[in-house]
């Protein structure tokens, strides 16, 4: 690979986001300028290996991950009550979603891994039918999906929990590691009701939107109002795929918070997503909708309900690695040293075996 100041500029800017500093802030603590650092990252100046060896200690990443190359695509970020996320932390959790990408797909490129079966004719306009669908196609039955990360990862789906703050608000995001391979990303910190709704939420992007076909191709629509669209379609589809109608319209009957609690933990989903469901589907009125979200208001449940379900821990990523160490001959520093990773960080991602690396706050 021809190593140039622009690659290696484009690695300095994803190393400064991921740690969650500006220009400016990074200038403070180098003796660079900021103009300098700007002209870096965009490779119009050179970088020499003392100052890089500086950047690096300061970044706390390798020298050699300054010589990857990475793709620095846009991905779509789902947040909760997202407008209040600023524009930094948005770069900062999209520079660290950008080296994931990279990081899998170094990973995946030295092993072979089942193909993820994409469905044809999966309509985005039709959530509701693409999420009977896929139950179908995985071979649910009906009733709760209780083992919903391993059914995932079963399709060769790779799920990867990591550790956000609560402020970020950043809940989950699914991206393409390669044309084929869907890589989902969640925030484990997030109680696991809602983790699993964020990740079937992201399933639903995986099929209606990364690989299915739209039959609404009006490009006259702001951006936005298209958005929320698809937004509104990972929703339902979600809705569906957890707690499909045709059960729910019996399960849903009669509400009281006592019954939504025991629901809570038979279809393993938040109190809110089942009251939510029940209003979608006409079982409860809009009054009675507002009085159960007003009682929720008042015992402070909006945010963090009572009960935790229990979690659920993926394993695809770990098989990977332990066939990259048992087959052929890796050790654990060899393989961060080739994503251009220390291995603390690479255990902390990858194995979870410490905290996520703090960055600073907003």
């Amino acid at each position: 690979m021809n190593i140039t100041p622009t690659t290696i500029g484009k690695r300095l800017e994803i190393a400064r986001e991921s740690r969650g500093y500006s220009q400016g802030e990074l200038t403070k603590l180098t003796f660079f300028s900021q103009s300098q650092i700007s002209k870096f990252e965009s490779g119009e100046k050179e970088i020499s290996p003392l100052d890089l060896e500086t950047l690096a200690q300061v970044l706390d990443y390798p020298k050699n991950f300054f010589y990857k190359k990475i793709s620095d695509l846009d991905v779509h970020l789902d947040f909760r009550k997202g407008k209040g996320v600023s524009a930094k932390t948005r770069r900062r959790i999209l520079a660290i979603v950008n080296r994931t990408r990279y990081e899998v797909k170094n990973l995946l490129d030295q092993i072979d891994l089942d193909p993820v079966v994409i469905p044809d004719k999966i309509i985005s306009e039709k959530p509701i039918e693409a999420a009977k669908e896929i139950r179908k196609m995985w071979k649910i039955q009906d009733g709760p999906i209780l083992d919903l990360i391993s059914k995932i990862e079963n399709q060769s789906i790779i799920t990867l929990p990591m550790k956000f703050a609560n402020e970020d608000k950043f809940s989950a995001c699914a991206i393409d590691v390669d044309s084929r391979q869907p890589l989902i990303i969640y925030n484990s910190n997030h109680p696991f009701d809602r983790i699993r709704f964020s990740v079937a939420h992201e399933i639903g992007h995986i099929f209606l939107h990364h690989h299915g076909e739209t039959e609404f191709k009006d490009f006259s629509i702001p951006f936005e109002f298209r958005e929320k669209d698809r937004e509104d379609q990972a929703n339902t589809f979600a809705s569906e795929f957890l707690m499909p109608e045709n059960e729910m319209k019996k399960e849903l009957n009669g509400l009281t918070i006592e019954k939504l609690q025991r629901l809570k933990f038979k279809w393993r989903v938040s109190m809110a997503a089942l009251l939510e469901r029940a209003y979608r589907l006409n079982i409860i009125e809009y009054n009675k909708y507002l009085n159960f979200r007003k009682e929720f208001s008042s015992r402070r449940w909006l945010t963090n309900e009572p009960s935790e379900i229990p979690t659920e821990d993926p394993s695809l990523i770990k098989e990977i690695l332990t066939v990259l160490q048992d087959e052929f001959g890796y050790s654990i520093h060899d393989i961060s040293s080739n994503l251009g990773l220390y291995p603390r960080e690479f255990n902390s991602i990858y194995l979870g075996k410490v905290a996520l690396r703090s960055v600073i706050s907003n």
